[in-house]
This record gives structure tokens, sequence and C-alpha cells, in this order.
């Protein structure tokens, strides 16, 4: 299409279509055409835009190049917040401390960014990284940490596995710590099978009462997981199966085996369960003596 536009339709591209067609090859790991329009810009002198480098830089790293995409921001002459939060991001894991270390106290990085550094830095689980700009932050620039950092730090270390560090920096906030913060910390807990630490969290959700459903089943699938169902009685709506045999209604809960027929019904799971794996051979079995023979006839 884009040749079709600039041989037949004679339409000129400019820095806005540019930066329509790297993101494009971005998005879909086109390399060979990405590297083919950043030619078609030197040629055309279209890659001196602060919007088109930093779109540059976007797509060199997610096709790899990480090289040639810190050249091409190493080429910036105007560098402005998005320009620098932008390439930080695509250039998370090959990250140069030195040069990002010179804006990060600065207005330059607005909070919002900041926090979505942070948030990056947690979704990728580089917790050394996200550590190293928090203390950073805290320490040597003095920013003050708002619920957010703290929500975003706590992910980072519960997502992995930190759960004791995690409890540790919400016990040493200066203020209360709001719903998502222990939210973040229950998930860990959840992901990584925290029992002791996912109860204090999970209670500490309750005691804010949230309305979210996500965030219920959150706790729900906790204590599931603990078979801890006296903590949800009378707060959330417990969901269970029903099964009707001869006008009898039978309530089957997740991980409850407090149903009297419960070692009959385990049999008779497992018993249907070996009928279905050897159904399944015999079938292959049937298929292959179907199959026509490929000798010569």
């Amino acid at each position: 299409m884009y040749k079709r536009m600039m041989q037949k339709e004679g339409i000129e591209d400019d820095e806005i279509v540019m930066v329509g067609l790297v993101q494009a090859c971005a998005n879909l790991g086109h390399l060979k055409l990405g590297l083919s329009l950043h030619g078609c810009m030197i040629k055309r002198n279209l890659d001196r835009d602060v919007i088109v480098q930093t779109s540059l830089v976007d797509m060199h790293a997610k096709n790899g190049h990480m090289v040639l995409a810190s050249h091409v921001f190493k080429d910036i002459s105007c560098k402005n917040v998005v320009s620098w939060v932008h390439s930080f991001l695509a250039l998370i894991k090959t990250v140069w401390r030195r040069e990002f270390d010179q804006v990060l106290g600065t207005t330059v990085i607005d909070m919002y960014s900041k926090c979505r550094v942070l948030s990056s830095l947690s979704h990728l689980g580089l917790m050394e990284e996200g550590q190293y700009w928090f203390d950073l932050m805290v320490s040597e620039y003095k920013i003050q940490p708002s619920e957010k950092y703290y929500a975003y730090m706590v992910d980072l270390l519960a997502r992995g596995g930190q759960v004791e560090e995690a409890l540790e920096l919400i016990n040493s906030m200066k203020t209360e710590a709001v719903l998502a913060v222990w939210v973040a910390l229950l998930s860990g807990c959840y992901n990584h099978k925290k029992l002791l630490i996912g109860e204090v969290a999970a209670k500490k959700v309750l005691e804010l009462n949230p309305d979210e459903l996500g965030i219920q089943a959150l706790v729900s699938n906790f204590f599931a997981m603990k078979e801890n169902w006296d903590e949800l009685a009378g707060r959330y709506c417990i969901t269970f199966s029903l099964v009707e045999v001869n006008g009898d209604l039978h309530a089957f809960l997740m991980e409850d085996k407090s149903h009297h027929q419960h070692e009959n019904l385990k049999s008779m799971l497992d018993n249907l369960y070996q009928d279905m794996r050897g159904m399944r051979g015999l079938v292959r079995v049937m298929m292959e003596t179907k199959q026509p023979s490929s000798s010569p006839q």
C-alpha cells in the first residue's frame, strides 16, 4: 500500500505518514520494511523529528536491534519527556542508567511518567531495576512516594515471590496502605502460594470492603486455596454447583470434601477418567487401522 501511494497515487510522505508506518512495522515485527523505511527517511531528511526518532527507537528495540535503537536515541538532539520515557521503556532490558539518572530527579520527567516506568518494570518482572529506580527517587532525589509508587513496588516484589519484602515495604509507609497495595500483595501471595502473608493481605482487603468483582474473586480464590470458607461467610456470595438426584439437591464447592459420598464420587470420577483415556486410545487405533494402505498396487 505504501509503495502504491508513493508510486501511483503521487502522495508525498511526511513525518506523520512515517510515524504511522514505523509504528505499524514495530507492531507487526516487519524487520525488513522497517529498515527500508528508516533508510528512506534518512535520504529524505525526515528522520530529524523527535517524534519520528522516538518511534524509530521503539521499532528497532521491538525488532531486536538494541544497538541501532540506542544510536537513534543518542542522536535525538532535543530530547523531551516523550522521547525519554518511551525510549527508556523500549530499551529497558539494556538500560543505560547513567543517561537516565541525569533527568530522573528533575522536572523533565513528570510524576506520571515515573509511575509509568515503575509500572513497566513491574509487568516485566525486573525487580532489580525497579528497586534501583525506586531507591534512587526516594533516597537521592528526595521524592516522596505516592500511593501509586508503593502499589507498583509492592506489585513488582510480589510478582517475583518476594512477598516478605513487599510486606516490609507496606509497613514502612507513613500513611495507611490503600486497597491497590493490599490487592497487589494478595495477588502475589496467591500466585506463589504464600499462605501466611496472603491471609494478612486478604483480611486487609476484606476490611476495605471492595466492590469490584475481580477483587472479590481473588479473595474468594485465595481462601478456597486455603480451604478456609469461614472467612467468606456472610461477606460474599460463595458460588457452588448444584446437582439434583432423585429430587434431592447436592451442593459442591471447590476443594470441598464434606459431602457424605465424597469418596464414592471421587472413585467414580477416576474410573470415568480412565475409561475416557482408554476410549481415546481405542479411537486412535481405529483411525490408524482405517488409513488407506500406501503399498503399491
